[in-house]
């Protein structure tokens, strides 16, 4: 029998999942993913073999390559675990809120019983064994309570400097920061990996359109009173950036989103009486912490690359 950590640090008992009644929807929003999606379609199926309770929504934004042809065969194959959703223009490629958002109204809404549904969130490049899929579900059997939970983020491989210094700053750094705020009690979802218990839900499009979506999706959560948690011992892997300009543009577009979340939730947050002093203090400076790590982010790469004189393989 399978043993997860939980938030107290004692071992849960993994028990049968399926008697349980949970299922799992993951919505998997995807643009010209064509190079990673079948790998991804073939992982899910590999690691989700015994978990007939989980299945995959992939989102198709308009794309402009073969990603949605690739996935309605390979769906066909899959025995109905996964599922194709395409979004056309001029709606489509409005954001990854709004391709969430409407991909929930089409699969989530309908669903009866909401107590028992998770919805998660995984990136197009994302990973996960079986085992975590199983703790997932079992930390909401186990907590009825629980309303939100954040798996930990790895990288899949680390080649060179700059995805070695990503898979840190996951699995070390923001793992440190994640278990600090569940003693704060405003554990934050991180965009991949996240998942919702679906009757906690309130609004018909749960999710915002700031390029932090994730982390104002649960501040949204934490203002309404809802329990969040991060495990650590469950882990999706995702795709690590392996060269420099789409790093720096990776984090521009945090910097821009912890600018959107900063002048669209800061003030409330501050109001909320859900939300205790040393956590609005905590999110008050992670929205500004973008803001930091951008310039030092790229001058510790800078030092790096130019001490090994690699400059153009990153770039």
């Amino acid at each position: 029998m399978l043993l997860a950590a939980g938030q107290n640090g004692k071992s849960i008992e993994l028990e049968p999942l399926l008697a349980k009644g949970y299922q799992l929807i993951l919505l998997v929003p995807a643009m010209n993913e064509e190079g990673i999606i079948e790998q991804t379609m073939r992982l899910f199926l590999r690691e989700t073999a015994n978990l007939p309770n989980v299945k995959m929504v992939i989102i198709d934004d308009a794309s402009s390559d073969d990603t949605a042809l690739l996935v309605k065969n390979f769906s066909k194959q899959a025995g109905g675990r996964i599922q194709l959703l395409q979004r056309q223009l001029p709606q489509a490629q409005t954001g990854k809120g709004n391709a969430l958002n409407w991909a929930y109204q089409q699969v989530i809404l309908d669903n009866r019983d909401r107590d028992h549904l998770i919805c998660g969130v995984l990136d197009a490049d994302a990973y996960m064994a079986e085992e975590s899929y199983q703790k997932v579900i079992q930390y909401f059997a186990q907590d009825e309570k629980l309303d939100l939970l954040q798996t930990r983020v790895g990288m899949l491989e680390t080649r060179n400097w700059l995805q070695i210094m990503q898979d840190i700053e996951f699995t070390v750094i923001n793992d440190w920061i994640q278990n600090t705020r569940n003693r704060l009690g405003n554990a934050a979802a991180s965009g991949n990996g996240q998942f919702i218990r679906v009757s906690s839900v309130t609004a018909q499009q749960p999710w915002g359109n700031a390029l932090l979506e994730d982390f104002e999706f649960s501040t949204r959560f934490l203002m309404e009173g809802k329990k969040t948690l991060y495990a650590g011992d469950a882990v999706v892997y995702q795709e690590a950036i392996d060269q420099l300009r789409p790093f720096i543009k990776q984090r521009a577009r945090w910097t821009q989103g912890g600018l959107d979340c900063l002048f669209g939730y800061w003030s409330r947050v501050l109001r909320s009486p859900f939300i205790n002093l040393p956590a609005k203090a905590e999110m008050t400076f992670y929205m500004l912490l973008p803001f930091v790590t951008l310039f030092t982010g790229i001058a510790s790469l800078a030092v790096f690359v130019f001490t090994l004189g690699n400059f153009d393989d990153y770039w």
